[in-house]
């Protein structure tokens, strides 16, 4: 396990400071480079599967984090689910923007074609 938070370190480490992201932009563009993979591989069909794997991969990084840090904190714990918003944030917002008014657009049109289906 320790190996895995090495890894894990060592790839966020990369990310914050190598591209110059900070900690909270990591965050940012991880989630929505794991959200629009997620779409990608899913051609688009899919996407509560790719926030889910969003979702799982960013559990799994706090728990990572969590164990990291041994001394376990109030501050500790706030600044891990400011890391669940930020990350999650942006997909959802994204997933909303793009799937939302489809799904409303949809309804309507199966709801108009029943309302003429009645007419006649």
């Amino acid at each position: 396990m320790d190996d895995i938070v090495a890894l894990t370190e060592a790839a966020k480490l990369l990310l914050a400071d190598g591209l110059g992201w900070g900690r909270d932009g990591a965050h940012v563009h991880a989630g929505m480079i794991v959200f629009i993979t997620g779409l990608l591989l899913s051609r688009g069909h899919r996407p509560g599967l790719a926030f889910l794997a969003l979702l799982v991969l960013e559990l799994v990084n706090e728990v990572i984090d969590l164990h990291f840090f041994t001394s376990m904190s109030h501050a500790r714990v706030m600044d891990s689910a400011k890391d669940m918003v930020t990350t999650l944030l942006g997909p959802a917002l994204l997933w909303i923007t793009l799937y939302l008014p489809a799904r409303y657009a949809d309804a309507g049109e199966a709801g108009e074609t029943t309302s003429q289906d009645q007419r006649a």
